[in-house]
């Protein structure tokens, strides 16, 4: 497995099919792809993003998005190929390790990987050596603080029913 930075138009269709396949798994759909394409495109060309994808065999098996700014990077999104003979290889762990070797080697001090509320992803972020924080969450209203919080604590069935009954 070898990781590449690429911000090509390919790569971008690439890392936002990875995004599908995963955000499938947890019945969630991500933004629309113009989105993805807009931001990587806008905040690459200031060079404030790092987009890495991991192939195997030629294969893009995963892939994941870097903003920095002011000595702090993030862990914006990522996905990965589902299948087992891929995630054996894990991808999303070399990806990680590359962004943070490259972040040591550019002076970034601080690296937020941003969310860890499910519990497997907070053992894989926290296997890192970073620490939990604490944000502060600011809502718009009393009913989206209500919501978000019961969002939070219920699980993908019920939140797929919640999603759909917001748009309508």
């Amino acid at each position: 497995v070898r990781v590449k930075e690429d911000f090509s138009e390919k790569a971008i269709d690439q890392y936002y099919d990875l995004l599908v396949q995963t955000y499938r798994k947890s019945h969630y759909t991500p933004l629309p792809r113009k989105f993805y394409s807009d931001i990587i495109k806008n905040l690459s060309e200031k060079r404030q993003l790092k987009l890495l994808l991991a192939y195997y065999k030629e294969e893009v098996i995963a892939g994941a998005a870097f903003p920095y700014l002011n000595g702090v990077m993030y862990y914006w999104s990522g996905g990965s190929r589902k299948e087992k003979e891929f995630a054996s290889l894990y991808p999303n762990n070399l990806i990680q390790w590359e962004i943070i070797k490259w972040g040591y080697e550019n002076g970034i001090g601080q690296y937020d990987m941003l969310g860890a509320s499910i519990e497997g992803i907070k053992q894989f972020k926290l296997g890192w050596g970073g620490q939990l924080q604490n944000y502060q969450r600011i809502y718009s209203s009393k009913k989206l603080k209500l919501m978000a919080s019961l969002y939070a604590r219920l699980g993908a069935g019920i939140k797929e029913k919640i999603r759909r009954a917001v748009r309508k």
